[in-house]
C-alpha cells in the first residue's frame, strides 16, 4: 500500500493544547532558588511562570468534522454517511497529554495516551483506536508576520493502532478502509498552526486544524463536543487518516 494511496479521510476542527509553562524553564526545577511567582502568570513586568502556569498537559480534539473522504481516486458518495461523521478523543478516557521530555528541547513536542474515534453525532463510534507517540517534525514560520511560536506551524506523522470497528455496514468508505487496513495500522498526518497565547482570548482554550487518515505504515511511529475549558491554546491543524503499511 502506498503512503501516496488514494483511500483518505479528510477532517478539519480545532485542537486544545495545555502545557504548563512552568515546566518550560530550565531555572524552575532548581528547589534552592524556585520562587512563588514562578507559579503565576506572566505580566508585563515580570516572566514568573510564562503564559499559562495553570496548564495541565492537556492535549484534546475539539469540533473536527470530516471534509472529504476518498475510494480508488474518486470521492466517496455523496450519501455515504461518512460524511456526516465526527473526529474526537477518547470518550473512555482522561485527555491525552502534550510534553516536551526535555526543557532544553521544546521543538520535538509528543502527544501522549491519545485515543482517536470516528463517531456518528450521537457518540456512536464506527473506529476507535490509538496513537502511537511521535514527536512533531518539520517547524517552520508559515506566518512570519505572527512572530515566534504564534506564526510557527509543524507536522505530526504517526499510526493508530488496536483498531476497533463498530457496525460501518452503511458507509462504502469505511468498508474500503476497514479492508485496506488488515494489517492492523493506519496512518495518521497532521500539521498545526495559528497558535494563540494570548491569556484570555476567546481562542485561548483550542486551536484549529484539518487532518487526513487512511491504511497506511509501521508503527513508527465524551460524546464528540468540546470539553470543560481549561487553560490552554488554541490553532488550525489538517490531517490525513490511510491505510498503514508494515515493512
Amino acid at each position: 500500500m502506498s503512503y501516496l494511496n488514494p483511500l483518505r479521510l479528510h477532517f478539519a476542527g480545532k485542537f486544545q493544547a495545555a502545557p504548563s509553562t512552568v515546566n518550560n524553564d530550565p531555572v524552575h526545577f532548581s528547589n534552592a532558588i524556585f520562587k512563588p511567582s514562578y507559579q503565576q502568570q506572566q505580566s508585563a513586568t515580570a516572566p514568573n511562570g510564562w503564559w499559562n502556569p495553570q496548564g495541565d498537559a492537556t492535549w484534546r480534539l475539539i469540533g473536527c468534522t470530516v471534509t472529504t473522504a476518498w475510494i480508488d481516486g474518486s470521492a466517496a458518495p455523496k450519501e455515504d454517511p461518512i460524511y456526516s461523521c465526527l473526529v474526537a478523543d477518547s470518550d473512555m478516557t482522561v485527555a491525552a497529554k502534550l510534553v516536551d521530555l526535555d526543557p532544553e528541547q521544546q521543538l520535538v513536542s509528543e502527544i501522549w495516551g491519545m485515543q482517536v474515534r470516528i463517531c456518528r453525532h450521537d457518540g456512536t463510534n464506527l473506529l476507535q483506536a490509538h496513537y502511537r507517540t511521535a514527536a512533531f517534525i518539520d517547524i517552520w514560520d508559515r506566518a512570519p508576520a505572527g512572530g515566534g511560536d504564534v506564526g510557527a506551524s509543524a507536522m505530526y506523522q504517526s499510526v493508530l493502532y488496536d483498531l476497533e470497528w463498530g457496525d460501518v455496514n452503511d458507509s462504502p468508505f469505511l468498508r474500503a478502509l476497514r479492508e485496506s487496513a488488515s494489517g492492523g495500522l493506519l496512518s495518521i498526518k497532521f500539521n498545526v498552526d495559528g497558535y494563540n497565547m494570548t491569556f484570555g482570548s476567546p481562542d485561548f482554550h483550542k486551536r484549529t486544524y484539518r487532518r487526513d487518515h487512511r491504511p497506511g505504515h509501521r508503527r513508527r511511529a465524551r460524546a464528540p463536543g468540546d470539553g470543560p475549558s481549561l487553560h490552554g491554546a488554541e490553532g488550525p491543524w489538517w490531517q490525513l487518516l490511510r491505510p498503514a503499511r508494515r515493512h
